[in-house]
């Protein structure tokens, strides 16, 4: 690209080159310059030095702990099988990665593994400054094992990871644990000022050869599940996250059973300090269940869906919205009475399944939530809470969530007219203690209002009306 410029009466012509990514050809090859300091990096200039790096690490040669690593060009994967960055618990990556501002393009995890992502397992890493991306013209990226993110599927120790992005579309077929940025962490993780742009797509069927079936399935536009104390702040979700599930009833099936924990941005959070975040991609389970005419087997189906948090454990939001929907279905291959088939559902704007403390302030949604269900005789196995803030599992209604200068402006829809599904509708929350300034707009066709008052959607869309929220006015 050129542009053209005038100083002083003389005219110069600039020239901008931008260069292409380095296309990977599958080999790997040692770098040349650094010795691994803060000060003097070790140079990733090339993806056969990144595979190199792969392949010392999944080798058991070095975990390379405390070295440091910098890239510096883009680099395109083209989609040839790669092996993750530490493939176990004890070949791990423990460095820490510079990205430098670079992108990663077409990244193809491949071969059994359990840990997915260009980083399979770390302990006690940095990553920060990189992109992970791929052609405009590609799908999705298909991603094995049970943990699954574009950066890191499962992380051990101390874990930092800033200013790192995710444009690839993933696609999750029987992953346990999925994220656009981290699949799992176990220890602590801070993450700050990261992104996922693209859709996540998880698939988990129950039945077949499996007699008896019990799964938890966890998926977030950042990260799919924390264990222990959680920093998040300047962070979003762009993709839509997707998970569909199937029961595959059989006379050979003797129950079957999902939960599945899903949120814009994390799945399951615990001890979570969340701070200026939002997720503008829509947060839909799809569970669909065979029906078997002899005797049926038991199929039970949870789900814990939140415009953020799928479910939230001594955590606290501020300063974070959600503007998407939250929807979760469950579909039969009839619609006649499903008397072995029970659902317990839990939505919410911000949180899906709110406790153990948790409190929710200065946070708003703009976003629908609904629910479908099909027609049953008896609706006693059918438990479906819709709340426009945070929804509480009665498991856990000892531990009521907190909320504070928040609002609800969006509506809630029962999906399936024939029969009515949501046990449930609250404004604000199903249960709740501590609730201050908490509104909801008097057309979301909420039922319960007793932790939210009504306003007008003018009002609440005004721009006003968040500030004034934001200064703690009533």
């Amino acid at each position: 690209m050129k542009k053209v410029f005038s100083l002083f009466g003389v005219t110069f012509v600039a020239v901008c080159v931008f260069s292409s990514p380095i296309v990977w050809d599958g080999s790997s090859a040692n770098w040349k310059l650094g010795s691994g300091t803060e000060t003097n990096p070790y140079l990733i200039e090339s993806p056969q030095q990144l595979a190199f790096l792969s392949e010392m690490v999944s080798a058991g040669i070095s975990t390379y702990a405390g070295v440091y690593f910098q890239q510096t060009n883009d680099f395109n994967l083209n989609n040839v099988a790669w092996t993750p960055i530490g493939i176990t618990t004890t070949n791990f990556f423990a460095g820490h990665y510079d990205g430098n501002g670079k992108s990663i393009y077409n990244v193809n995890p491949s071969g059994k593994i359990s840990f997915s992502g260009l980083f399979g397992c770390t302990n006690n890493v940095t990553i920060k400054n990189l992109t992970i991306s791929q052609d405009k013209t590609a799908g999705f990226t298909s991603f094995n094992g049970d943990y699954k993110a574009s950066v890191i599927g499962y992380a051990m120790g101390e874990t930092t990871v800033i200013n790192c992005h995710n444009e690839a579309s993933l696609s999750a077929i029987g992953v346990l644990y999925v994220g656009g940025l981290v699949g799992y962490s176990e220890s602590s993780i801070t993450i700050d000022k990261c992104s996922n742009k693209g859709e996540i797509r998880s698939q988990f069927s129950a039945g077949g050869d499996n007699k008896s079936f019990l799964q938890q399935l966890y998926a977030g536009g950042i990260v799919g599940y924390t264990q222990k104390e959680t920093i998040i702040t300047d962070s979003h979700n762009e993709g839509d996250i997707i998970v569909s599930t199937f029961h595959q009833n059989t006379k050979d099936i003797i129950s079957t059973q999902f939960d599945v924990i899903l949120g814009g941005i994390c799945g399951h959070g615990t001890k979570v300090s969340a701070n200026n975040c939002y997720n503008i991609g829509d947060v839909k389970n799809l569970a669909t269940s065979s029906v078997y005419s002899g005797s049926a087997p038991t199929s039970r189906h949870q789900c814990c869906a939140g415009g953020l948090f799928g479910e939230t454990s001594g955590t606290t939001i501020m300063r974070c919205y959600n503007n998407a929907s939250v929807a979760v279905e469950l579909l039969h291959s009839s619609d006649e009475d499903i008397t072995s088939f029970s659902d317990r559902i839990f939505v919410g704007g911000i949180v899906g399944n709110a406790w153990s403390t948790t409190k929710i302030m200065y946070c708003y949604v703009r976003g629908d939530l609904s629910t479908y269900g099909p027609y049953a005789a008896n609706p006693s196995n059918y438990n479906h809470i819709v709340s426009g803030i945070a929804s509480v599992t009665t498991r856990y209604i000892t531990t009521k969530p907190e909320i504070a200068n928040s609002y609800f402006c969006g509506e809630i829809k029962q999906l399936n007219t024939k029969v009515a599904r949501i046990t449930e509708s609250h404004a604000i929350a199903s249960e709740a203690k501590n609730v201050t300034n908490a509104y909801a707009n008097n057309t979301c066709k909420a039922s319960n209002w007793t932790y939210g008052t009504s306003k007008t959607t003018t009002i609440m869309k005004s721009e006003s009306f968040p500030i004034s929220l934001n200064a703690g006015a009533n």
